[in-house]
């Protein structure tokens, strides 16, 4: 159970019963002993502690009530408990005073009769009174009946005592009383401390008042916008706050109140609903916010519906190579990740520069952050501005109803990546100068100024200084964007990596089988020399090609595989290139990097699990005395 249980008793046996009776029930009780005044003390320490009911003796509970606002539960005493009393006192004397506090015993007479016990009543409401009354009986009994107190002046007056004990049954019914009365104010406290909780975090200030218009809900976004302290709202009546909540028009009208009002200096629109059952009005309850923050929340809602899913996907470890040129420009590309400036990724075509931009942003700490990635190539150029600053409603014919959010806007707290932004317009170029300035935008057909908190990252196939020495960039800008320069090196400088890249291509092609992947990618060992100007993007399309028109055959040979090669290059290069098919290679100057390709072959090779030497010598097209010799010369075994 989670409410607890306390028990003030006069008597240790009954906090011994109790306890016992309460273990039963699977209730653990909070005891002590005491009776008056001190009672009332033990209660009020109790209550301190968070107790959510506390047992008594009847008569204890006048002593206590309105000094605590935990339930009190007495345990009635009976007309039973008074008479086992009487049986047990009249087996000491005949001459009996029963101490009846506050005349709480009822059928004293009944039970005199029944018995045909004479014995003397008296009533006191104090301690003193109990003293006074017992001393002047003191020569006229033998034994006092009564509660703790009572018993104790008896004992020290030199009388017996006979203490008015509680029964299992009187005990047993309190217990049920408090669990469920501690059970009860324990669930209203928990969906009190979760209306308060869903209050405070409703996203703007609440007031709720009753038909008296006395406020019972002032949350603390309502104690912030108003500035006046929740112990001098809340219980009470406030005139300026009920006035601008609008209760007093709610409770006339029956209808829903909105206003717009100045509070502290800030605009504030505040909307009130009554609450009316049965035709009859209960109260109304008032929702404030800041304008600002309506703005703002409707900006959040909209950026986040649009950006979900737009995230950096990539990181550096799906940029495939081993070549130190590759390594270079990861390493460089890691330590930029570290900053926020501004960063300017060059490298020809299909090189792979969104990959990189990609992998930055989820090495840096705008990992989390929206990702958004613009080919200021792809979108006309009448376009452009409103896609990238957005407008609002009615700036432009056809303009979307509401306005739209930019992309400089969706990429708040996360980073924007432009690709080729050579082509970009020369009228945006200087937009975009004035926003990596200032962080701040403002719509096209808008004046509110928007501020941002992005970081841009520009790529480029093209030569910018060209373009500002013609004046089709702004020299200005151009810096602004190179404040990080990275270059990422052409397939033709790091012919090396490609065994690495074409066995990664070729992981995807599910239906080309384990072993033949070995045979392409020997096959393009012998276009070393092609200068691959589509890169990357280029060598996907020639594999894809490739083994498409290959999947139909129950085995790939080299020979036959390099035929296809040599017509797909040569139909799929530029016309500039097309001497540089393996039919005009040049064998003396292309040597060294036949070698390289060779040795980056043959190490991939050499980690392949899954094929024997005899075929990977089938799939080389070579005899195994030259397979070995070829792993030998290039420091590599195979077991």
């Amino acid at each position: 159970m989670n409410y607890r249980i306390g028990l003030i008793a006069p008597y240790q046996g009954l906090i011994t019963k109790a306890t016992k009776l309460a273990a039963a029930k699977g209730i653990t009780l909070t005891t002590c002993r005491a009776v008056l005044d001190d009672a009332a003390r033990e209660a009020e320490k109790m209550e301190r502690q968070g107790i959510d009911a506390i047992i008594v003796r009847e008569v204890t509970d006048i002593y206590i009530k309105g000094r605590i606002s935990v339930p009190i539960v007495p345990i009635r005493i009976g007309g039973t408990d008074i008479l086992k009393a009487l049986m047990k006192a009249r087996k000491i004397s005949k001459k009996i005073a029963l101490a009846n506090f506050y005349g709480r015993y009822k059928d004293i007479t009944i039970i005199k009769e029944a018995l045909e016990i004479d014995f003397q009543e008296f009533t006191f409401f104090s301690r003193q009174e109990a003293y006074e009354k017992i001393r002047e009986l003191k020569d006229k009994v033998d034994v006092v009946i009564g509660g703790g107190l009572t018993c104790v002046i008896a004992q020290e007056e030199g009388l017996k005592a006979v203490m008015i004990e509680s029964t299992d049954d009187s005990i047993k019914y309190s217990l049920d009383v408090a669990s469920n009365i501690a059970k009860s104010r324990f669930e209203e406290e928990q969906k009190r401390s979760q209306l308060t909780t869903i209050v405070n975090l409703a996203g703007g200030g609440i007031i709720a008042a009753d038909q008296t218009g006395l406020i019972s809900v002032y949350n603390r976004e309502a104690e912030r916008i108003f500035q006046i302290p929740y112990e001098e709202v809340i219980g009470k009546k406030n005139n300026y706050i009920s006035e601008l909540a609008g209760f007093n028009s709610v409770k006339g009208s029956g209808q829903d109140y909105e206003n717009v009002f100045v509070v502290n200096d800030k605009n504030v629109f505040i909307r009130t609903v009554p609450i009316i059952n049965n035709k009859k009005y209960y109260g109304g309850v008032a929702t404030i916010h800041e304008a600002s923050s309506v703005e703002e929340m409707d900006r959040n809602i909209r950026i986040t519906l649009h950006t979900s899913g737009l995230t950096a996907k990539s990181t550096f470890q799906d940029i495939i190579g081993a070549s130190d040129s590759i390594k270079s420009a990861i390493a460089t590309a890691k330590k930029f990740a570290n900053s926020d400036f501004t960063i300017l990724i060059t490298g020809e075509t299909g090189t792979g520069k969104e990959l990189f931009a990609q992998s930055i942003v989820n090495f840096s700490k705008r990992k989390k952050g929206p990702f958004l990635a613009i080919n200021c190539a792809s979108i006309p150029s009448n376009l452009l501005e409103a896609e990238l600053f957005g407008y609002e409603e009615g700036s432009f014919t056809g303009a979307r109803k509401g306005g739209k959010i930019g992309y400089f806007e969706l990429a708040h707290e996360g980073t924007i990546f432009l690709d080729e932004i050579g082509d970009l317009p020369q009228e945006l170029q200087t937009r975009l100068l004035r926003v990596i300035q200032e962080k701040k935008i403002i719509r096209v057909g808008g004046s509110r100024i928007i501020p941002i908190d992005i970081r841009v990252i520009a790529a480029t196939n093209t030569s910018l200084i060209k373009q500002v020495n013609e004046g089709r960039f702004r020299e200005d800008l151009y810096y602004r964007l190179n404040v990080l320069h990275l270059h990422i090196p052409p397939l033709r400088e790091r012919i090396e990596d490609i065994p690495y890249i074409a066995s990664h291509i070729l992981r995807d092609y599910k239906f080309i089988k384990e072993e033949d992947r070995g045979v392409l990618i020997s096959a393009l060992s012998s276009f070393a020399n092609h200068r691959w100007p589509g890169n990357i993007r280029e060598m996907q399309n020639v594999l894809a090609t490739l083994t498409v028109l290959m999947q139909d055959h129950r085995h790939i040979d080299k020979a036959a595989a390099m035929k296809l090669l040599t017509e797909i290059i040569s139909n799929n290069t530029l016309s500039a290139n097309k001497e540089e098919v393996p039919d005009s290679i040049n064998l003396l100057t292309l040597k060294k990097s036949k070698k390289d390709f060779e040795k980056q072959l043959f190490a991939l090779l050499s980690n392949e699990s899954t094929v024997n030497k005899i075929q990977i010598a089938k799939m080389l097209g070579i005899s195994r005395t030259t397979l070995w010799r070829k792993f030998r010369e290039h420091g590599f075994s195979k077991n």
